[in-house]
């Protein structure tokens, strides 16, 4: 894809695009962004999973993310900054009308593991958590005002954790507030 087409893409790119968008053309996309400053990632954000290849990735991504019997349905991430180059934050979860504000990270700009090039990246290794266990990171780049684009991994493995699976964040809509 030529440079003037992913700038074009990625000006014309909103969430509801991103929504209808297959895997390779959200990873050609989230190569073309840079990442958005540590300081902009404050508040709580709306989210939703993107297309993660196919359709078995798919519904296991969106079992595991919405399960209403556990966590509830995945609704957002959030985010402040704690010092000057790292911060912490959590996911939203909605169950049973109530939001529920869970499963912290470490967040930086650091180097992507898919371009090598800075990601707001969000850690939830440092943290005891089942994401944790997992070896789960997360990289955000801005799309556009207000859209990032996300990358999540997870795994045990070098090549599980190059295995991209998407997600779309809308806001602040929120002030940062905490874990429960």
């Amino acid at each position: 894809m030529s440079e003037s087409i992913v700038s074009n893409q990625r000006e014309e790119t909103t969430a509801e695009k991103l929504g209808l968008m297959k895997l390779e053309e959200i990873m050609t996309l989230f190569r073309s962004l840079e990442a958005p400053s540590f300081e902009e990632m404050e508040g709580e954000y709306d989210a939703f999973l993107l297309d993660h290849g196919d359709p078995i990735t798919n519904l296991i991504s969106v079992l595991s993310m919405s399960n209403p019997l556990t966590t509830g349905r995945w609704a957002g991430k959030a985010f402040t900054a704690e010092y000057e180059h790292y911060g912490h934050g959590y996911n939203l979860f909605e169950k049973f009308g109530k939001t529920k504000r869970k499963l912290r990270m470490r967040t930086e700009i650091g180097v992507s593991r898919f371009d090598q090039k800075p990601s707001f990246i969000l850690d939830y290794t440092v943290y005891d958590s089942m994401l944790g266990m997992l070896n789960t990171v997360d990289e955000i780049r801005k799309v556009g005002e207000n859209i990032y684009l996300g990358v999540g991994t997870w795994g045990f493995t070098k090549k599980q954790r190059l295995k991209p699976l998407p997600f779309c964040l809308q806001g602040p809509k929120h002030p940062f507030v905490g874990v429960d």
